[in-house]
């Protein structure tokens, strides 16, 4: 596969090497004999464009046989063919509609108050989710991948963390449909099922987030996180028009700032304990990262048919990607097809219809708890040992009944008292474990259209979606988790199979009109969605090898399942009115049911009022050659949370088995009066253009978010300790930037920035009875972050004697002083080498002070260049997984703890007097060792990363239209080249918005090459 396209890419050169001369075509753009500005110039098919300048003009190079693209905001857009002309004028005129209503959102159009981020390139970052490409490509939106598993689910957060216990999930609408981000299997896996994961990337036109009161008040009902709006393309007037996509490439690991101990480094390392150890015996120096990573590949094949006539289009799509995980054990594979139709049976009536169907399989690494995962492994194992035999065949974790010792033998040990008794070895393991989903997912989606006169229309959307989905585990006899892991069971499997469906229709009716100066727009309808899932699910123990299906279990049987659904019913409603094209004002209200509440308090209430002054339509600007644009916008408004269990508000009973028969239990008391999570939005902004060249959005916001959906302590009478209930308020304000700039635009050459940032802070402001919410290393309180860090602070090592010890954080008591159990460090500080004694403070949390990216994008006579960075600064990470390989042990009986990352010997406290951060070897505490949780373990999160570099050629027509193409373009992609980063781990792009890191599968860098072609 790299060779061909390595190939191509080759002819490709060699062709432009040798092409023709390009005539050069000149020419002024015009509205009623005026000079129009900021005109876009496209040569159709390519990425080459320019334009126009403050008079109107532009100059191009092209082919005799291109076609020229004229568009600008609030205009209707032209093609013309060049041909022999070296000047073509262009007099655009005005579109009503787009002026006074610019961005199509599924039920509607957004006027010019909203505040609508457009997402371009959907496609430059290699994922099977398209969700992966939103990093650093919006202010306010952040996107982490928690896992580097192929199709695993991106953890995406518009404007800050919106809830508690709710869903903080943004709402997502396909083509004017809210969609379903349910994980119907929910098993115990590494990645979480996305069904963004089910949408080929390929077949999206156009992404729009959704922020603001305006723009996300008409969605009420679950718009609390903010709305991504997907739009997947449609055919286009004209003779039908095939475009193949092929691309290809390799991922390898990104190892960052993480370093493992060497088995030179792991012997040092013991002889400060008390460990008896003759290093000459070792000759063995396994490099696990290379035993558990590989080199991953990606295969991506995309072949669409579009066209149509005046009365019908169409787009027609077939997709395949195929990826290998990076970490050895997964990988993902997707068929896909897609239909789009649009039709125009006369002036009044019209529809659509769009259908699309995908097959997925999806292979996941075992995750880090377990033993025979290579992730686990990877961290946890020295260098000193192999998973090799002398023979060079693997050892098995287990032979028979008996366990092996897979890595060392008597005669291999340098140890005098020494085994090692985990007895994994996933390199033998992965050969028979599995853990493998596979689903298939069908939409099918009717629009009808019909003019009734004079401004009024009838639209219904209806779609169907369905999921049948299998997930499939299972751990052979053989293998250290099969044998003697979590289940104990000699070899088990289990099966769960899921099937959904989601019903969908709106139904809107839609007034549009203009009056002289003045337009109205307005809608209303009804909408109703239906869910329903079920699940089943068995599990057997005493399986043969290979025999991996559950009628050959022999002991160990159970079963489980469920069947669960929701019911939305809403009523919706829109005015938008502009003056002038200068003065806009609109306003929302919706309504919405849903049977997760209480039968008291089913419905809710949303609405939102906005406005916008488009200052540089006024006379006062209208002439200014150094603002060009400028507008004012402001919007208020309300939204909601549905993110619960579906029967969270009712009073549930749960069977179970007693005496050989089944028996009912209550398992929930019932709360009524259980109603609607809401957010109260503001947010007022303003845009500006200068010369054309350079613009600037600002957004300052305010979100409140009340009656959050948490649960709260009850009577003990009831005999259950928490039922849900509606408490609590939490706060996320903050800036937005966003600057767009043309920096050089000349003699074809083009060079344009775009830059985005946010900034926000995140505050609870009110929970049950005030009372603090602590579990873990995190807490939840009043005046604080969610999920703050709340910790013993490190004190380092006793400067006296080594041991590890933590700030006290309090005043001493006599007692405690009298008996030497605190001492001051050399800062002056009070500590204590009592880990109990030592009071828990805030340590930072896992939200960034600002974050954002940075793009540029090249183009010059065919050839394009871009490239991306991402940034975030402030986030902390609790880093979980140094506990275990950054602690104070040398090897002990067990095997399970010791340290494995390579660490500075400077850094480690050897006499007295030391000022170390790292204790004395095997120096434990008074009343523990030191690798418990604490602030030991925090580190700063922020990273500046290279996301994207990606330069492409696209060929003259008049050298590929010899060959029957119309369109050609070559290109190679690379992704995740580097990130700067104080982090310890692989990459701190991979911690999610928990900030707590745990042995995670980390991202790889990927190297692309493909090929577009039409014809």
């Amino acid at each position: 596969m790299k060779k061909k396209i390595l190939l191509l890419f080759a002819l490709a050169m060699s062709i432009a090497s040798a092409y023709g001369q390009e005539q050069n075509v000149t020419g002024t753009v015009t509205d009623a004999g005026a000079p129009l500005p900021g005109v876009t110039v496209i040569v159709k098919g390519t990425t080459q464009g320019t334009i126009t300048d403050l008079d109107g003009n532009y100059s191009l190079s092209t082919s005799s046989d291109a076609v020229l693209q004229f568009s600008f905001i609030g205009y209707s857009a032209q093609e013309i063919a060049v041909g022999n002309q070296s000047t073509i004028n262009v007099s655009m005129e005005q579109d009503a509609e787009q002026l006074e209503e610019v961005t199509v959102m599924g039920y509607t159009k957004q006027d010019q108050s909203s505040n609508v981020t457009s997402v371009e390139k959907v496609t430059d970052i290699v994922t099977p989710n398209v969700a992966n490409s939103l990093q650093g490509k919006a202010a306010g939106v952040s996107m982490t991948a928690p896992s580097g598993q192929p199709g695993a689910k991106p953890t995406i957060r518009i404007r800050g963390v919106g809830s508690i216990s709710s869903s903080q999930e943004p709402l997502y609408v396909i083509d004017g449909m809210i969609i379903d981000n349910t994980d119907i299997i929910g098993a115990n896996q590494q990645s979480e099922r996305d069904p963004m994961s089910l949408l080929n990337p390929e077949d999206i036109e156009d992404v729009k987030i959704l922020t603001d009161a305006a723009a996300t008040a008409l969605y009420g009902a679950r718009a609390s996180n903010g709305v991504i709006v997907v739009t997947t393309k449609s055919g286009a007037e004209g003779k039908t028009q095939f475009s193949l996509n092929i691309s290809g490439g390799e991922a390898v690991l990104y190892q960052g700032n993480y370093e493992p101990m060497r088995a030179k480094d792991f012997i040092e390392f013991q002889k400060y304990g008390d460990v008896d150890i003759n290093g000459d015996a070792f000759t063995t120096d396994t490099d696990w990262i290379n035993e558990a990573f590989r080199k991953g590949t990606v295969q991506n094949y995309q072949l669409t048919a579009s066209g149509g006539n005046e009365k019908t289009k169409h787009y027609v799509s077939l997709g395949y990607y195929n990826q290998d995980g990076i970490l050895k054990g997964s990988d993902f594979e997707r068929y896909s097809a897609r239909v789009n139709m649009d039709n125009k049976v006369n002036d009044r009536l019209s529809y659509s219809i769009k259908t699309d169907i995908s097959y997925i399989t999806q292979n996941d690494a075992s995750d880090g708890a377990l033993f025979s995962s290579p992730l686990m492994t990877t961290y946890m194992y020295p260098a000193i040992i192999s998973p090799y035999a002398k023979s060079g065949d693997l050892k098995r974790s287990v032979d028979g009944n008996t366990y092996l010792n897979p890595f060392l033998t008597a005669d291999e040990s340098g140890y005098d008292n020494y085994y090692y008794s985990i007895g994994a070895n996933f390199l033998s393991d992965i050969n028979y474990n599995y853990r493998r989903t596979k689903s298939f997912n069908a939409g099918l989606q009717g629009n009808v259209k019909y003019e009734i006169g004079k401004g009024f229309a009838i639209k219904s959307n209806n779609s169907v979606r369905i999921q049948n989905t299998r997930y499939d585990n299972y751990t052979a006899p053989i293998s250290y988790d099969g044998f003697n892991g979590p289940d104990a069971a000699n070899g088990s499997v289990s099966n769960t199979s899921a099937f959904s469906s989601l019903i969908t229709s709106t139904n809107l009716l839609t007034y549009s009109n203009s009056f002289g100066d003045h337009t109205v727009d307005a809608i209303g309808g009804v909408e109703l969605q239906k869910y329903d899932a079920s699940n089943q699910y068995g599990y057997g123990a005493g399986v043969p090898l290979t025999v991996d299906n559950l009628g050959s279990a022999s002991s160990g049987f159970s079963n489980d399942g469920y069947q669960t659904q929701y019911r939305f019913f809403s009523f919706l409603s829109q005015v938008q009115y502009n003056y002038l094209g200068k003065y806009y004002v609109s306003g929302s209200y919706r309504r919405d049911g849903s049977s997760r509440f209480g039968k008291e308090n089913q419905y809710g209430n949303f609405w939102s009022a906005g406005g916008s002054w488009i200052m540089s339509n006024e006379d006062f600007l209208s002439t200014s050659d150094l603002i060009t644009n400028a507008k004012i916008r402001g919007s208020i408004g309300t939204t909601g949370n549905a993110g619960i269990g579906n029967y969270a508000a009712m009073g549930l009973y749960g069977y179970t088995f007693y005496n050989t028969s089944s028996a009912a239990v209550i398992e929930q008391v019932e709360n009524p009066d259980l109603t609607w999570e809401q957010k109260l939005k503001a947010n007022i902004g303003f845009d500006i253009t200068f010369i054309d060249k350079v613009s600037l959005s600002v957004d300052f916001y305010n979100e409140q978010t009340s009656d959050l959906l948490m649960q709260v302590p009850t009577a003990g009478m009831t005999g259950f300790a928490n039922v849900y209930q509606n408490v609590g308020e939490m706060r996320n304000r903050g800036v937005e930037f966003t600057i767009n700039s043309t920096n050089i635009d000349k003699n074809g050459f083009l060079w344009t920035t775009n830059l985005n940032m946010s900034f926000n802070q995140n505050e609870v402001t009110k929970l049950y009875n005030g009372q603090r919410i602590e579990y873990s290393r995190q807490v939840i309180e009043e005046g604080k972050p969610l999920n703050a860090f709340f910790l013993q602070e490190w004190a380092g090592a006793n400067p006296e004697n080594g041991k590890p010890s933590w700030y006290l954080n309090r005043e001493p008591t006599q007692d405690e002083l009298d008996k030497n159990q605190v001492f001051k460090q050399h800062d002056g500080r009070y500590a204590t080498s009592y880990y109990s004694k030592a009071e828990k403070v805030d340590v930072g949390d896992p939200y960034p002070d600002f974050s954002g990216g940075f793009t540029n994008n090249l183009s010059y006579k065919g050839f394009d260049f871009s490239f991306m960075f991402t940034f975030s600064v402030g986030n902390d990470i609790f880093n979980s997984g140094r506990r275990y390989m950054d602690q104070d042990q040398s090897a002990i009986n067990g095997g399970n703890y010791y340290s494995q990352m390579k660490i500075a010997k400077d850094d480690r406290w050897t006499k007295k007097g030391d000022i170390a951060s790292r204790p004395l070897i095997d120096q434990a505490g008074d009343d523990g060792w030191g690798n418990v949780n604490s602030s030991r373990y925090m580190e700063d999160g922020s990273y500046l990363q290279l996301r994207n570099v990606t330069l492409g050629y696209t060929l003259p027509k008049d050298v590929i239209g010899n060959i029957g193409l119309s369109n050609l373009r070559v290109y190679t992609s690379l992704q995740n080249l580097f990130t700067v980063s104080n982090y310890s781990g692989y990459s701190p792009t991979t911690i999610d918005n928990t900030g707590v890191a745990f042995f995670d599968y980390p991202d790889g860098q990927t190297y692309t090459f493909g090929v577009n072609c039409s014809f």
